[in-house]
């Protein structure tokens, strides 16, 4: 991304937008009062949208991925000594 935005508090603000209006509906303020709150929500979109195209509110409206797992080389190590003098391998049974 290229815009200055930080990302993590804009989506706090997002959020905390989103669950007063939740709350003030539920709560039963004015209708009008809830309008306001969901159109600052839609504005932080809008203006996002504005200043980092869609990949910006993609990636504001969307939590991260979570980070793939590391896979971790095993090392191959060489056979024990006493099995290279009896000319077996630790698969096959004596």
């Amino acid at each position: 991304m290229t815009s200055d935005m930080p990302l993590a508090r804009t989506r706090a603000k997002l959020a905390a937008f989103v669950a007063l209006a939740a709350a003030g509906a539920g709560a039963g303020i004015s209708w009008w009062a809830v309008g306001v709150l969901l159109l600052t929500t839609a504005a932080i979109v809008v203006a996002a949208g504005l200043l980092g195209g869609p990949r910006l509110v993609r990636a504001l409206l969307c939590l991260p991925s979570r980070p793939q797992p590391v896979r971790h080389r095993t090392e191959r190590t060489k056979p024990d000594a006493r099995l290279r003098s009896s000319g077996r391998t630790p698969a096959q049974p004596r």
